[in-house]
Parts: C-alpha cells; sequence; structure tokens
C-alpha cells in the first residue's frame, strides 16, 4: 500500500469512527467495540462500568404478583430445552411441560405468559425480525436494537432471538453486517439487563443452504448459543423429485458435524428439532414406496418441500385416527415414521413427520454429542386444546421423552431403559393406544409389559438397508424414462441417468426389464422366532448398564453378512437361527464383563463391525441351541490417543474406517488403509479378517499396520507388553489373532501405525492393447519396486462395463477418447476393442516423488504397448469401487444373481488362471442348464514382487432356470474355486475364510496346520463360547 492510500485509508476510519460515535448516542463505543476487537473479546470484555449502570428497577411495575418474578432468569445448568411458540392462549400455553422448558421463544407474549413462565424458572426470548435491506445501514441497526432492547425491559424478558431466514451471498457486506447486528445487539442488552441472552436460528447445515452463506462461526462467537433448524432439510431438492423425511438423521448429524467442523464447540450448538412433517402430493407411487412429487424452483433447487403442505403433529395422528392408511413404514434414511394414504377428493399422499421414537434417536444423539440441548419447531403442535384420551397419552409422550435438564447426563441410560414403545404415533403408536403389545398381546388393563429393550442407540445400521448393501438411500433404480439411475446423493454418480447401462444390461446379460423378481416384505414383529433365553445370563446383564435388545429388527440386522446366499435368504426366505440378544458394550472393560459372564452361564457370543463379511461368518449355526449373544462393537467407537512421535493411533475396534480417516485427518494423519467397504468395515473387523486395502502399496495390509491387538477370551486378555514395532519372542500372538474371524475371542482395541498426509494425491489410467500385456506390466513394474499407492488392472468385460457405467455418450472405449482419440488408438496403434483393457493408478507422496513415479511407471508401461489414458479416467474407476457393490441389488430385482470372490496367484500363474477360471465358469453355467451366457470378468487388484490379488466378478440371468439359482450359483463356485486351487490360487486373498471357504482350509495349511489352530482354539475357549463355526475350528467341541 503506498503513502496516499494508507493516509486516505487512516481519514475514512477516522470519520466512520466519529460519526457512530456521534449517531450511536451512548451506545457508540460499545459499536465501535464489537467493529474493531475479535468477536471473542467483545463479548467478554465489558466495562465494569457498563454493568453497574444496568439496573432492574428502571423497568416498569411488576404485573406478577410476586416482584421477583419479573427478574431475569438465572440458570443455575448450561443445558438447553429451547421451544418456539406462538399461542397467546392460556388454556394452550398453561399445559405446556414447564419443567421440561428452560426457555420459550415467541413474537409476542402477555403478562400472564411471563409471570407463568418466570415462575418455572422458564427464560422468555423475543423474536426479533430484522430486514435484509437495513443491514448495512448503521443508524436503523442503532434504532432497532434501541427498540428491542427497550421491548425487553418493558415486557421482564431474558432475552433476543435471531431468525433472519434471508438468502446472503458469501462475499457481499450483508454477511458481515449480520454478525455485527447481532454482536452488537447481545453487548447493548447484556449493558441494560445483564444476564440476559441473544441466540441466532442456524440453517440445518453450514454452506449455502437456501443461499444462506451465513458467516456461523462469527454468528456463534457473539451469540449465546446457535439454535439449529434441523427440519425442512429438504428446501432444497437436487436429486430426484421424490418425498424425503423433513430430518432425515443422518443428514442431520452431517449438519450439526459441519458447525463443529468450523471451530464451534458444542456447548454453543442447540439442536432444533420439528413437532411437524410433511403431506406430500404423490404423482406416482412405485412398488419401492418412493413418491414422485411436483417440480417446484427453489432456491435454484429444481425440488423443494413446499410443494407438501406442513402438518403439525397434532393433524397427523388425526389422520391417523380417521384415514384409512394404505402403507405405513418406517423410512430407513430419515429414521422416522411414514405413511401413504389418500386424503378426502381421493388423490394419493406421503406423510412424512417424527414421532416421540424418531425424536428419542435424535435427543440421544444430541445429548451423546454433549450438545448444549435441544429445542422444537413448534410446542403448539401438541394441540393442547384437545383433552381426549387418546392426545393426553400422545402429548405425554412427546413430553416425557424430551431430556430434562436436572438428569442430562444420565438422559441415555435412564430413558431408554424406562422405554417400553418408542413409537407413540402413527399406525403402530395408535395400535397401542387400544392396549395392545408390540407381539399383539396385553393385560386385562391394557397395561404394555414389554421387556425393556434399548435399541435406539446411536445405531449406524439404521442407515443401511435391511436387504441389500450399503444406505438405504442410494441404489440403482430404472426410472421412469426406462434408464438406470443411481439415488441417494452420496456418490458422484449419485443423480445421473446412465444413459446407455440398460443397453449394456441386456448386451451382456440378456436381461428383460419386465422380468422383476422383487423383495419380499420387511419382516412384521410377528415373524421373528422368539429368543432363546438364559434367565441366569439376563439377571446379571441387568446389572452391568449395557444396552441391549430382543428387538427382532436389531437380532436380523446382525444374522448375516453381505454374501449372495446370505442377502438372497433376507429377500426370498428365512434364517434357520438369529442372535437371540444384542448388546451393546462401549469399552474393552464393558467386553470383559460380557465374556466373564457368556462363560459363567455357557452363552455363545458372535462379535459383530460393520457386518460386510462376505465369508458367512456372521451366520449362526442352525443347530446351536444355546442362547446367542451378539456382540455388536460399535459403540466402541473412539480414538484413544494418537502418538505423533511414533506415528501411531490406538483405536476401539467398532471405529468405522471412513470415521477413523477422517478423525485422524483432522490432526494430520491417515492409517492409508482403504479396503472397498471402509465406507462401513470397522478395525475390529479388519483384524479379524486379515484385510487388505486398495493402497497397500504404499500404507500395507493390516498385518502391516498392526502394532498391538487387544482381545478379550475365555481365558482372559491377550495382549504384549510392549508397543514395539517388533520383537524376536517365539511366535507371534499377533498372527492367531489376525484372521480369526470371532472364533478366539473378541478384538476391543488396536494399535495402529500412522503416517501424515501426503502432500499430493494424483490419479492416472493407462489402457494397454490386451490384458496379458496389462499383467506383463504389473510384473514388470512389481520388478522394479515402481508401485503407486494402488495400481489395479481390469479386464476388457470390465473396461467395457466401467464405459457403460458412464453418463456421457460412450463408445467401446467412452472416456478414453479424452485423451487418446479413437483413430489413434485403433488404426495408429493398432488396439482392438474387444481385447484392451485399462489400468487406474492412484498415487500419493511428496510432488517430486509421485513426478518421479509417474515417469518411471508410465515408462514402463509403453514398453508393454500402453499409453497414458488421463487422470480423469483414473479417478473415475477409483471412486467407483464404492458403488459397483449396489449392483447385486439392481441385478436381484430382475433376475440376475451375480457376487464376487478372490484368490491370490504367483505372477507366472495370473493370466492362465484368470483364463481357466473363466472356461470352468462358463462349463459349470452350461453343465447346470443356464440359459443365458453369463459375466465372468477378472481384475488384478494388489501386486506384490511375488504376485499378485485377483478379483473375479461372475453374474448370469437365470430366466427359464428350473432349480433355485442361488444354489446353482454356489455350486458354480464351488468348482470355481477348485479351479483356482489347481491353477496354484489361494483359498482367499483377503475376504477370509469363515463358513463359505471352510472346507478348503484343511488343503491349504495341512493337516498339522489345522490341529495347531485346533489347539489354540481348546485351549483358549474350552466351553466354545465363539461357537461362530468359522474356520472349522469348533467342530471337535461341543455346541449344544
Amino acid at each position: 500500500m503506498d503513502r496516499t492510500s494508507l493516509i486516505a485509508g487512516m481519514c475514512l476510519v477516522m470519520v466512520v469512527f466519529l460519526a457512530t460515535v456521534e449517531c450511536t448516542q451512548g451506545v457508540g463505543w460499545d459499536y465501535w467495540i464489537s467493529r474493531n476487537v475479535p468477536a471473542k473479546s467483545a463479548v467478554l470484555q465489558r466495562s465494569d462500568e457498563g454493568t453497574a449502570k444496568s439496573k432492574r428497577e428502571f423497568n416498569p411495575p411488576c404485573p406478577c404478583k410476586e416482584a421477583r418474578l419479573c427478574n431475569i432468569v438465572n440458570m443455575t445448568v448450561d443445558r438447553e430445552v429451547y421451544g418456539f411458540g406462538v399461542s397467546l392462549d392460556p388454556k394452550v400455553y398453561a399445559k405446556y411441560d414447564w419443567n421440561k422448558l428452560t426457555t420459550l421463544a415467541q413474537w409476542n407474549f402477555t403478562d400472564d405468559l411471563m409471570c407463568l413462565a418466570h415462575q418455572h424458572n422458564v427464560k422468555l426470548h423475543l423474536v426479533g425480525e430484522y430486514p435484509y435491506e437495513q443491514l448495512t445501514n448503521l443508524t436503523y441497526r442503532q434504532n432497532w436494537i434501541r427498540t428491542h432492547v427497550d421491548r425487553v425491559k418493558r415486557e421482564h424478558l431474558d432475552g433476543i432471538n435471531f431468525d433472519p431466514e434471508y438468502p446472503i451471498a458469501k462475499d457481499s457486506p450483508e454477511r458481515q453486517a449480520l454478525v455485527d447486528l447481532v454482536n452488537q445487539t447481545k453487548l447493548a442488552l447484556n449493558r441494560e439487563i445483564p444476564g440476559s441472552m441473544v441466540t441466532f436460528d442456524a440453517a440445518w447445515a453450514t454452506y449455502c443452504v437456501d443461499e444462506r452463506c451465513y458467516d456461523y462461526k462469527g454468528l456463534a462467537d457473539v451469540s449465546d448459543f446457535l439454535f439449529i433448524m434441523a427440519y425442512c432439510v429438504q428446501g432444497q431438492i437436487w436429486g430426484p423429485c421424490i418425498a424425503m423425511s423433513n430430518t432425515p438423521f443422518f443428514r442431520m448429524m452431517q449438519g450439526v458435524k459441519g458447525f463443529l467442523a468450523l471451530g464451534i464447540p458444542s456447548s454453543k450448538l442447540v439442536l432444533g428439532l420439528p413437532w411437524f412433517g410433511y403431506d406430500y402430493p404423490c404423482l406416482s407411487l412405485n412398488d419401492d414406496n418412493i413418491c414422485e412429487i411436483p417440480q417446484a424452483e427453489y432456491h435454484g433447487a429444481p425440488c423443494s418441500d413446499s410443494v407438501g403442505d406442513q402438518r403439525g403433529f397434532d393433524e397427523i395422528t388425526f389422520i391417523v385416527a380417521n384415514t384409512t392408511i394404505d402403507e405405513a413404514h418406517w423410512s430407513a434414511e430419515g429414521q422416522s415414521p411414514q405413511f401413504n394414504f389418500q386424503n378426502a377428493s381421493g388423490h394419493q399422499r406421503q406423510m412424512h413427520y417424527d414421532d416421540a421414537g424418531s425424536l428419542l434417536l435424535k435427543y440421544i444423539w444430541a445429548v451423546s454429542n454433549d450438545l448444549r440441548g435441544v429445542g422444537f419447531w413448534h410446542i403448539g403442535y401438541l394441540n393442547e386444546m384437545d383433552q381426549t384420551p387418546e392426545r393426553k397419552l400422545l402429548r405425554k409422550r412427546m413430553w416425557d421423552l424430551v431430556p430434562s435438564t436436572d438428569s442430562w447426563d444420565n438422559y441415555v441410560q435412564t430413558t431408554l431403559l424406562q422405554s417400553n414403545d418408542l413409537s407413540s404415533t402413527g399406525v403402530r403408536g395408535m395400535a397401542d393406544l387400544n392396549g395392545d403389545d408390540e407381539d399383539g398381546q396385553s393385560d386385562e388393563d391394557g397395561n404394555n409389559h414389554a421387556e425393556p429393550a434399548v435399541a435406539a442407540i446411536s445405531d449406524r445400521r439404521l442407515q443401511l438397508k435391511w436387504n441389500g448393501w450399503g444406505y438405504a438411500d442410494s441404489k440403482f433404480i430404472v426410472n421412469k424414462h426406462g434408464h438406470v439411475e443411481f439415488i441417494g446423493g452420496r456418490y458422484g454418480i449419485s443423480g445421473h441417468a446412465l444413459t446407455h447401462f440398460r443397453a449394456w444390461m441386456v448386451q451382456a446379460l440378456n436381461i428383460d426389464l419386465n422380468f422383476r423378481t422383487p423383495s419380499q416384505k420387511k419382516p412384521q414383529p410377528a415373524d421373528y422366532p422368539p429368543p432363546v433365553r438364559c434367565d441366569a445370563f439376563f439377571k446379571e446383564l441387568g446389572k452391568l448398564e449395557i444396552p441391549w435388545s430382543v428387538d427382532g429388527e436389531d437380532r436380523l440386522a446382525r444374522a448375516h453378512g453381505h454374501t449372495l446366499t446370505e442377502i438372497n435368504i433376507l429377500r426370498t426366505g428365512k434364517f434357520a437361527r438369529i442372535p437371540d440378544l444384542i448388546v451393546w458394550p462401549k469399552s474393552h472393560d464393558d467386553v470383559v464383563k460380557l465374556v466373564v459372564l457368556a462363560n459363567a452361564h455357557d452363552v455363545v457370543i458372535i462379535p459383530f463391525g460393520g457386518g460386510t463379511s462376505v465369508s458367512q461368518a456372521l451366520m449362526c449355526l442352525a443347530h446351536e441351541k444355546r442362547m446367542i449373544v451378539s456382540l455388536d462393537t460399535s459403540q466402541m467407537n473412539r480414538i484413544l490417543w494418537i502418538d505423533d512421535k511414533n506415528w501411531t493411533v490406538c483405536v476401539e475396534a467398532g471405529k468405522v474406517g471412513q470415521d477413523l480417516e477422517a478423525e485422524l485427518a483432522k490432526n494430520g494423519f491417515c492409517t492409508g488403509h482403504e479396503p472397498d467397504s471402509m465406507e462401513f468395515s470397522t478395525v475390529g473387523g479388519w483384524v479379524a479378517t486379515r484385510a487388505s486395502g486398495m493402497k497397500k502399496n504404499v500404507y500395507g495390509n493390516i498385518e502391516d499396520l498392526v502394532v498391538h491387538i487387544k482381545m478379550v477370551t475365555a481365558r482372559g486378555v491377550i495382549q504384549k507388553n510392549c508397543q514395539v514395532p517388533r520383537m524376536s519372542a517365539g511366535p507371534d500372538i499377533h498372527q492367531f489373532i489376525l484372521g480369526s474371524e470371532g472364533t478366539l475371542g473378541v478384538v476391543t482395541e488396536v494399535v495402529m501405525k500412522i503416517r501424515p498426509l501426503p502432500a499430493v494425491k494424483r490419479y492416472g489410467s493407462i489402457v494397454f492393447p490386451s490384458f496379458e500385456e496389462g499383467v506383463a506390466c504389473l510384473r514388470q513394474a512389481a520388478k522394479e519396486r515402481c508401485w503407486p499407492a494402488s495400481i489395479r488392472l481390469v479386464d476388457n468385460q470390465q473396461f467395457r462395463f466401467g464405459q457403460a457405467l458412464k453418463c456421457e455418450a460412450p463408445s467401446a472405449l467412452g472416456g478414453v477418447w479424452d485423451t487418446a482419440r479413437k483413430f489413434y488408438v485403433t488404426q495408429i496403434k493398432g488396439y482392438n476393442t474387444e481385447k484392451m483393457c485399462v489400468c487406474t493408478l492412484l498415487f500419493e507422496g511428496s510432488e517430486s516423488d509421485v513426478a518421479h513415479l509417474e515417469k518411471r511407471l508410465y515408462a514402463i508401461a509403453a514398453l508393454h504397448g500402453g499409453m497414458p489414458a488421463g487422470e480423469e479416467n483414473g479417478l473415475r474407476g477409483y471412486t467407483l469401487t464404492f458403488v459397483i457393490a449396489y449392483l447385486r441389488d439392481l441385478g436381484f430385482e430382475y433376475g440376475v444373481v451375480s457376487e464376487s470372490f478372490e484368490t491370490s496367484a504367483p505372477w507366472d500363474r495370473v493370466v492362465d488362471l484368470c483364463r481357466n477360471v473363466k472356461f470352468r465358469v462358463k462349463k459349470e453355467c452350461d453343465l447346470r442348464g443356464v440359459r443365458h451366457p453369463p459375466l465372468i470378468s477378472c481384475r488384478v487388484t494388489q501386486s506384490y514382487d511375488s504376485g499378485a490379488c485377483i478379483y473375479f466378478y461372475f453374474a448370469f440371468n437365470y430366466r427359464g432356470l428350473d432349480q433355485d439359482p442361488v444354489h446353482v450359483y454356489e455350486e458354480i463356485e464351488n468348482a470355481a474355486r477348485d479351479e483356482i486351487i489347481a491353477n496354484g490360487g489361494s483359498i482367499s486373498h483377503h475376504h477370509g475364510v469363515g463358513k463359505l471357504r471352510k472346507q478348503w482350509l484343511r488343503e491349504t495349511i495341512s493337516d498339522c496346520g489345522m490341529g495347531i489352530l485346533k489347539s489354540v482354539k481348546a485351549f483358549i475357549d474350552p466351553k466354545n463360547i465363539f461357537a461362530a463355526g468359522n474356520l472349522a475350528l469348533d467342530d471337535d467341541l461341543s455346541s449344544k
């Protein structure tokens, strides 16, 4: 800045300062402080002189019978139950649960309402509306602040709430002006009324929701707290125009985490929840219960919840009680109820709302994450005027589950143990009002005597499909235009019509879209088998304060992994045996107590992590007569410590992979372990299966990453006495734990290696004339140790499949033409589009290391006829890994069974093994009467000095097959496994053994090796309480 500009700038500052002091007439110094001192300092460093001048005795006479009720409410706890109200009718507000409320915010108050609220130590906040167009007008701001502060004093209120909700651009002066307004209001209000509060209503997420690009960090700094309006989340619908939950549970969580990520402390966040829902008109309602709604542009989005009618809780329960409900559902995405009905005009509608049960989940999450409190829009929606017994009970249930500030710390445990029925409204809830238990039984007095269960803990599985892979809101569908589309909004491919994938399905698998095989309906409570009970175990369990459940849905969700057989059972049949009890330990010590208890009472334990097993390891043995407990580690999800000197992290076994990486990234580290299932699989599961990740070339497999393991067994805790990189102390006990698949005990804590986040992450791809030449390139790269973080080679079938998944116009080469013109590739290079294949690459490291590695690898590729095919194709190929698993569910819908299986082989066997397995699979399909050509393809996914991991994808169309298609598939895969072993391949590279592949284990490790493992099992678990049946280790032990 030159001298002239500096002088001019100083003059401008002085002019603004003098003008501000002059026009503000007494509050100018506060204005000056607020605009020139950091916000936190401005709030905390008010002068004693200003405070001394602030006296309540200057207020108008007190209208209450007791003068003390006109004093400001001083709370002794920093917890909030913040309710918005609209009613001035004493018959309504007299029946609020004033013992739960801490603050009531309204636009208007009466003297009677003020006196009643203060009698119950409930604060009253005036909702102040400030016009957008005046945000930068300092004179208007001064007058507005004075007017509202005077009103708060005059009406004996306790604070001001800001609820602007208008668009503000990120780079506009109004953005900072809004922060200044809140800051200056708080300073003026605190000076006049010490102890008063200023709060601000925030959108549900920190990004520019409804074009509200507010400075939420600044607003949090200058206010007492933010009220996060975690509702109307569908105000802007960017994906398909369909009806969805008002407060989707997992988007709500993501939204709040966004505020925390800004550095806003949890003590400054109140979670606002809806006591209302949306009644949507359905243009169409398909078999998947998807209600297509009319388009309505809103702040740039093509669709919005504005096409629906907002219904209060009272209206919704009236509709339930007085309307024929077509079908009621529990939304997995929203963790809330919904139902279909026809209105008085006969039009199809779909209602999405929250009841006591769905709100309870959100209360628990808020309390568990130490938020300041919860709140509602609005409490009048309970229809306090309606005093029928049914309404009284519904209202009581809604209020009873609201956290109380005097028992906040014990809320989760006490509430869940006391809540027999969490569905207080809706179809189930209305039945309960008639005295029905969940199983249809009741006492003569109509009282519900169901056992207390605690299924409503923070359960990640609630966001997943019950009968397929992945998130419930994400899947491939055939849309109304006949195109395949991936819905859900979580992946890059989401929301795009894959206009050429249908043609590929027809060409590759001869799929007939008129031949549909939908899943059976989700089981009803009466469909689940009654649990086997060990009363002595239950009696002791009640003393441990460990959450548990015997709910049928909870038991079914933990009865399976994700093999084709297991998902087929969910869709078409019933498991012969499911767990009898689910427990959620929260620490290593909890697991010790549970294992001791199970051992004492001869109860079976099956550890459960993310549920992504593909070896049938989680299936219960059908002949097991003892009580089976599924020990769910999902609540053991903490990072216990990070050692930035030794580059290690200690993490509990239930930590999900993507959550671990996200949390480590905040501290500048990563493990680099990225299995295909990292969105759902857990650290304990990685150890139990000897997992491998896509970036193992740089970071290693799980056995390379593990430094220390703590595992609880029936004999005690197994662990080493130090955490060193290596030791020579006889056979490594970690090698017995790694791959033990729940047969020896429960992994509770793991110490893993970490590394600083890579400075550079770059993708790439190479196109080869043939699979053979691609394999030769990978072999040469392995010899020269020229390994990027990930290098994966797909054969021609998978290459063509990947092109069909593109959104843009495809060809045999699709997007590869971005960097390699068709003429050049086919005519000059001579590539045959029926044989060519592609290798996708991921480089991580420093800029110089990555550049050097790229140069070397592309040079090696050129020696084998390969040429670069662009970074975009590499990125796309890498990220598609996470959505491919969803395709199996689409196949199920249209008569196709599909699955993947993998192996490892020496380099000199890779090409022959791939060719022979493909031939064997096609031959077996012919022998078993499969009428349509199968799809069998492969890819090389991990490289080693001496060999590689090979993945196979196999699918066939079973139309016309006169046998059980899944049984036929199992027979063919078994034949393929025989062929793999005959060709020098392994039983498994990283999927594990479980029950699915245990028939080959003895052949794999020898009779002597099998005897060693069985001896370890017999010593560690003599009663066979870890009777999962995996690895064939317990075949000689008693399983009653």
